[in-house]
């Protein structure tokens, strides 16, 4: 079928071109890092809990029962259309698609991953607390398109957000421009939630009216406190399709965007995404 692009819209401020970001981080995600310095030293040497236990049992706030209220962390039931996504020498990552509110997207991943396109693909930049980005071709002559050729548009849902665990379409900055390459939000509440009081006293306003201001980005107070109560990048709201969250796996993102941290060159690779419905 035929996409019928909607009208390009201009995405300010971040630009995910090439998989890195091309231009200076605005100002509200210099702060962001900022803070993530200041919460790395709080958390320095905390040893990663052993044994068998899932992860709804370790704490990740997306996996807490009372997460699962919301549609964006309902865990899958039978049928649903899910991802294994697995890093080589690292293990799996799987995810809960959601064609329903991103149809273009989920249809773009899911075939590329079934004609087996993002195999061998590069995990190719991270900026620890913020974001992992994978689906880089290895081969730089080869041009990156989507399905259908060339990009496709942002799909927005309400309920959809950039939580930490969504799995965001990349572009270039600009709307339209969606093609192959997706990150995993990664950055935790807690510094989600430091944000306010810096740019109250800076600009005296909080980080909701600050966003619209600033980035286009409007959210509602439940969509924001979703931020602060699970974590994520509010400001790319808007800007980033939404397609997928993360249900199980997040100790193998935490250590892969933990390694890029310490060597942003260090070869990380996908080895396989297979597409299944869960039952």
């Amino acid at each position: 079928m035929k996409r019928i692009f909607r009208e390009k819209t201009t995405a300010e401020r971040l630009n995910y071109g090439k998989g890195r970001l091309k231009r200076a981080l605005p100002e509200t995600v210099m702060l962001v890092l900022m803070f993530l310095m200041l919460f790395s030293v709080v958390s320095c040497g905390k040893e990663k809990e052993s044994g068998a236990d899932s992860e709804r049992d370790r704490g990740e706030p997306t996996l807490t029962d009372e997460a699962a209220t919301h549609f964006q962390f309902v865990y899958p039931v039978e049928g649903d259309l899910c991802a294994d996504i697995q890093i080589l020498n690292y293990g799996h990552i799987y995810i809960k698609l959601f064609p329903e509110d991103a149809e273009y997207a989920c249809d773009n991943f899911v075939t590329k991953a079934r004609n087996g396109e993002y195999d061998g693909t590069a995990v190719s930049s991270s900026v620890k607390g913020y974001y992992v980005q994978g689906g880089k071709p290895l081969d730089k002559t080869k041009k990156e398109e989507s399905i259908w050729g060339g990009g496709f548009s942002n799909e927005i849902s309400e309920r959809l957000l950039p939580v930490r665990g969504a799995v965001c379409m990349a572009n270039q900055g600009t709307n339209g421009t969606n093609a192959m390459q997706f990150f995993f939000v990664t950055t935790p509440a807690d510094v989600v939630s430091a944000l306010d009081a810096p740019l109250r006293e800076r600009y005296g306003m909080g980080l909701k009216d600050y966003l619209r201001s600033n980035y286009n980005a409007d959210l509602s107070d439940d969509q924001l406190n979703m931020c602060y109560t699970y974590g994520g990048a509010p400001w790319i709201y808007g800007h980033n399709t939404v397609f997928a969250q993360i249900f199980d796996g997040f100790d193998v993102l935490d250590k892969i965007e933990a390694e890029l941290a310490e060597n942003d060159k260090k070869d990380i690779y996908i080895k396989k995404i297979t597409i299944y419905e869960h039952i």
